[in-house]
């Protein structure tokens, strides 16, 4: 069977990490399509769509598929118990890739979903955990139900690379087989030869950029003081606020410019700018907007540094985009732990502490070749592991385990 004759579905997009695999899928000359949950683009989800993924929209809009399937909310189990919809849907797939609800319509509908890959510390629905009140409880017991159902007896695989007890401890009850594989979260889309960098919104944070000897950024929702429910503490950002703040007051050179570049995304933003107020740092501080992916992979190319999450999980999509890019950045991740089982460690600050990131900062002040090798050393990890030649990997296990 030929690539082009292999249908292909994924669904949900969460992270545009499907709309991702779509299009590396189709450069590999698969027949691929994104289906999207209702729910996908919407609401907190409205920054990830694919029109802030890409500069060239129209090639891609045609193998994009607005489903009528919700991603959890109860109105999804009207496609569980009334499944024909969902088999319809399905059933034109020869391979069918998913996340978020993806297991439960597998079970209902009957259809084997070839691989899950979820996208949630703890497996989306099944970290839910009890709640006082009792219609509640009752809403999550069956929500946890019918996706270990979906999981344990239609769904042949579960791709993640985090081998973390938080994450893998529900799947290891169901006992399904893992792949360690990270998810592809990354397409190095080329951006418009005749891109005009003046018209963009982001073009005077570029500047400013420019202007700094140091400029640190991160782009990581402020979650870090008010911790929701059923969300781990992995964030952190106060540590790389209070870090900076010690370095800039011990810096060595009155004349080094520094600045740290946040994004204005998540409910602690407001005390996140009151601690930056506290440290009496506002002036070494920029606030951007919340921009889409392509417009901060443009910026990407003019920071020194830039800082993921501090939580001591694996990243998600910011630490893959630092990567791509050849950013080096901050990150704290346990390296004791097989985070990486089919490569090395990728060249990354691996910190914790404020101290640590005050030092990094103080190091680069004194030598930045060091910190630029690092992204070099990073950006060609990512080419080798991760991309074109990562989706090469899960085709190749996908089309074994469809043969066998």
């Amino acid at each position: 069977m030929k690539n082009k004759d292999i249908k292909i579905a994924l669904i949900g997009n969460l992270n545009n990490n499907h709309f991702t695999m779509m299009r590396y899928l189709r450069d590999l000359g698969y027949d691929a399509y994104l289906l999207l949950y209702i729910e996908d683009g919407q609401g907190v989800n409205s920054h990830f769509v694919p029109e802030n993924d890409t500069w060239d929209i129209d090639k891609w809009s045609n193998y994009i598929v607005q489903t009528k399937l919700n991603n959890g909310s109860f109105r999804a189990f009207k496609h569980l118990f009334f499944s024909n919809y969902v088999k319809v849907l399905l059933n034109s797939y020869d391979i069918i890739i998913g996340n978020g609800f993806a297991p439960a319509y597998s079970y209902f509908a009957k259809k084997r979903l070839n691989m899950f890959m979820p996208y949630m510390v703890g497996v989306e629905f099944l970290n839910l955990t009890k709640s006082n009140n009792i219609f509640q409880s009752f809403k999550y017991y069956i929500y946890r139900k019918v996706q270990t159902l979906g999981i344990k007896y239609f769904t042949d695989c579960v791709a993640t690379y985090d081998t973390s007890e938080d994450n893998n401890s529900f799947l290891k009850k169901i006992d399904v087989h893992i792949l360690n594989l990270p998810i592809p979260m990354i397409y190095s889309d080329s951006k418009p030869v005749d891109i005009n960098l003046n018209k963009l919104k982001i073009n005077r944070f570029i500047e400013e950029i420019k202007t700094c000897d140091l400029s640190v950024f991160s782009h990581v929702a402020h979650i870090w003081k008010n911790i929701p429910n059923n969300f781990f503490d992995v964030k952190k950002n106060n540590i790389l606020i209070e870090g900076f703040a010690k370095y800039v007051k011990t810096k060595k050179s009155n004349n080094y410019t520094a600045k740290l570049f946040l994004v204005d995304y998540g409910p602690d933003v407001l005390s996140s700018k009151d601690l930056i107020k506290k440290l009496h740092i506002e002036a070494y501080v920029t606030w951007l907007p919340k921009m889409s992916r392509k417009e901060i992979m443009l910026l990407l190319e003019y920071v020194s540094l830039g800082c993921s999450e501090l939580g001591g999980l694996l990243w998600g999509g910011i630490g893959w985009e630092f990567l791509s890019k050849g950013v080096p950045f901050f990150h704290y991740l346990e390296i004791s732990k097989n985070n990486f089982p089919n490569s090395p460690n990728p060249s990354f600050l691996n910190v914790k502490t404020i101290d640590e990131i005050a030092n990094h900062l103080h190091n680069y002040e004194i030598n930045p070749d060091k910190y630029k090798k690092i992204g070099e050393s990073s950006n060609e990890w990512f080419n080798k592991y991760n991309g074109v030649g990562l989706v090469e990997k899960y085709m190749c296990y996908l089309n074994n385990s469809i043969r066998d």
